[in-house]
């Protein structure tokens, strides 16, 4: 009987105290949870999440060019005050311009209005040039990156090495690029109204002549195929004439650039055009493009008419050009 109730007593103390448990005033515990408590009030380590970034931009390695020496600032930043935008017939997808800085405004009103009116931004800027230095082949691609006033902008890497596999076309020569003007200028408003776009700059070394125009517009659709492309030409008209003179050699450029009649600028000389390869390589490119165009003349100047001194002994012309998509 006693033996009884002792093991009934021992029973009841087990359950009254069973393995694991611990109570504290009103606060119950289990074993296992007391050891989490512990283990998250033991000091964290700090993990630091790593951001996953797609396709990392590529630091360009193409050599840099300034160009901001071809204008002054504070004449780019001025031209930036006007409003000089028109209104095109169409979509642009070509324009002839200045090279020089006293005819900025030209540059200005192409730039707001192709910017403005553009619905997406070019993927890729063509920029045609003479090489007024001379020096090296007659067609140079500009293997460089270029330094403005307002960024970097980015040659189109990719399409530079497709580009000169053809037998005619050469990497630019960087003592050429680095003082060719007709880039320079142009490169200081590409890049403030189209941040996004990469460019090709095309020198041509005059000869007054159609030869080999058609292979290098080729051999430039070929590699631009495909990408949304704005094609600009960098020229300026009659050279070291007063401007009687020049007005009259105008006149007759006005009815080629019309007339998109290649031929017929090909071997006209200084007094007219400095460049008539490069509107040779523009016209050619738009023909085998297949688009069917509207050229329009915006403004036509001369160095003597934009800085009031009519009796310049020498001046230089110029023609802002549009052709734009029917």
């Amino acid at each position: 009987m006693i033996k009884a109730s002792l093991k009934w007593l021992l029973i009841g103390v087990l359950i009254m105290l069973p393995v694991g448990c611990q109570q504290k005033g009103n606060d119950f515990h289990t074993a296992d949870t007391n050891q989490e408590r512990l283990h998250i009030n033991q000091p964290q380590k700090t993990f630091r999440v790593k951001k996953v970034v797609t396709n990392p931009p590529i630091e360009s390695l193409l050599p840099k060019l300034d160009s901001k020496r071809f204008i002054n600032e504070q004449i780019w930043l001025d031209s930036f005050k006007k409003d000089l935008a028109y209104e095109p017939e169409g979509e642009i997808i070509a324009t002839i311009l200045p090279h020089h800085d006293v005819a900025c405004d030209y540059l200005t009103s192409f730039y707001q209005t192709a910017s403005k009116t553009k619905t997406e931004e070019p993927e890729l800027i063509l920029l045609i040039s003479p090489n007024h230095e001379g020096d090296g082949p007659r067609f140079q691609i500009g293997a460089f990156d270029f330094i403005t006033h307002s960024g970097m902008i980015y040659s189109d890497g990719d399409s530079i090495n497709t580009l000169v596999e053809h037998p005619l076309i050469h990497e630019g020569i960087t003592s050429v690029f680095e003082k060719e003007h007709g880039i320079g200028i142009h490169m200081n408003y590409i890049h403030h109204y189209f941040k996004e776009a990469k460019v090709i700059a095309c020198i041509i070394g005059e000869t007054r002549t159609h030869e080999g125009i058609e292979e290098v517009a080729e051999q430039l659709i070929a590699s631009i195929q495909n990408k949304k492309v704005l094609l600009i030409a960098s020229i300026d008209f009659s050279h070291y004439l007063t401007l009687e003179e020049a007005n009259e050699k105008d006149a007759y450029t006005r009815q080629l650039i019309l007339s998109s009649d290649t031929q017929a600028m090909s071997s006209l000389s200084n007094d007219y055009i400095d460049s008539p390869s490069s509107y040779g390589l523009l016209i050619t490119l738009l023909q085998k493009l297949e688009e069917d165009y509207t050229c329009t003349i915006i403004n036509h100047g001369n160095t003597a008419t934009i800085s009031g001194n009519l009796e310049m002994k020498e001046t230089t012309s110029y023609f802002q050009v549009s052709y734009t998509r029917k």
